[in-house]
């Protein structure tokens, strides 16, 4: 491995595609002292590297086709690039949100990088198996072999022959279709949207439509419309009873499933500490956070750096069988139990900036989020 980089590359095409909505990505890049394999992972107006990474050492930007390197003033979307810093650097990279893309790949070594976010390996779309398998690999002061790419870092992949392969938007679709945005988190992959499926995943339907007296009296699974306003599980999703996420048959898409209360704990950790959390957690107008369209003001914290775009969806009670407090708080289901009658779940509130943890009732109806297996 460690001469490979010697191999003839030949230049590959691409094409990608915008977010539908144009969406502005900040991708933060820490890049070491020395050399360091770099991509841009957005679309921007100016992508001199010495705009991109101004801490760079001059006329140290090198692509390589062809086996030769050869030095460049700017990067190209979805190409790697050899780039070299004096000492450990933070650069953060904004602009156009990019989805996806189609790279023609040559046989041998091919230097790429990938879309504006994270991409497992596994999820690389290779229809006619060109990949050869264990040979994607990144650098970081030595090569090594990587099973997630980073968006803003190169890497190179070694290929049987020519062909295509797809860097795909990372979505997530439910057994009645509903496609969801994904974000990783840390080391997590969650769901960007609160689910609304009507379905256990063996096709079995989840039962709805109970009165308030009825829902309160509950023991076993079932989802609620909040206020009986279907519009309204667009944006917010459905509100679940535990019961209903408790089965076998699950809720979750397949590969996914309920987060526990521990995978809960490690997210909020990873976003510094439940105190905090909650505002990185909460969605909230881009570009003028923390007005929301959807949280009551002060909307407190909320940047939504996370990409978890919590909502305020409020619950449905298990003690009057009411909908209650859409706008102010966002509760969510973990599949661990606290005791008999309860269970731990997740709150999110538009006063304060952190996440609560809460034994609640099991037949309360809370917002449910899935997490990659």
């Amino acid at each position: 491995m460690k001469r490979f980089l010697l191999i003839p590359l030949v230049l590959f095409v691409l094409s990608y595609t915008l977010a539908s909505d144009r969406d502005i990505c900040e991708i933060s890049i820490e890049n070491q002292e020395g050399w360091n394999l770099v991509g841009l992972p957005v679309y921007v107006s100016d992508n001199s590297y010495q705009t991109l990474f101004p801490g760079s050492i001059e006329n140290t930007l090198f692509s390589f086709n062809n086996g030769t390197y050869t030095s460049e003033d700017e990067l190209i979307f979805g190409e790697g690039y050899w780039l070299r810093f004096s000492e450990v650097q933070s650069n953060t990279l904004i602009g156009e949100c990019i989805d996806d893309f189609t790279v023609s790949m040559s046989e041998g070594w091919n230097l790429i990088s990938v879309v504006s976010h994270p991409v497992s390996v596994d999820d690389i779309i290779d229809t006619d198996g060109i990949i050869i398998e264990g040979t994607v690999f990144g650098f970081s002061g030595g090569y090594f072999e990587s099973t997630i790419i980073e968006p803003g870092k190169g890497y190179w992949i070694r290929c049987y022959n020519e062909g295509e392969i797809i860097i795909p938007e990372i979505t997530v679709t439910d057994i009645d279709g509903n496609v969801y945005e994904t974000v990783q988190i840390g080391e997590q992959v969650w769901m960007a949207e609160n689910l609304k499926v009507t379905r256990y995943q063996n096709g079995d339907e989840i039962p709805s439509g109970d009165s308030d007296s009825e829902w309160i009296n509950l023991s076993t699974g079932a989802y609620a419309v909040y206020d009986d306003n279907e519009s309204s599980a667009d944006t917010y999703g459905y509100l679940y009873n535990w019961y209903a996420i408790d089965l076998e048959t699950g809720v979750c898409p397949e590969e996914w499933h309920i987060p526990t209360d521990g995978e809960y704990t490690e997210l909020t950790n990873y976003l510094g500490g439940s105190n905090e959390a909650g505002g990185k957690m909460k969605e909230c107008t881009e570009g003028s956070c923390p007005e929301s369209e959807y949280w009551y003001s002060p909307n407190d914290g909320a940047t939504n750096e996370s990409g978890f775009t919590g909502l305020p969806s409020g619950y449905r009670s298990g003690s009057n069988g009411y909908c209650s407090h859409m706008g102010y708080y966002g509760y969510f289901w973990s599949s661990t139990e606290y005791d008999f009658n309860s269970a731990w779940s997740r709150e999110l509130g538009c006063c304060n900036s952190g996440v609560g943890r809460y034994n609640g009732y099991k037949n309360y109806g809370f917002s449910v989020r899935c997490i990659k297996d």
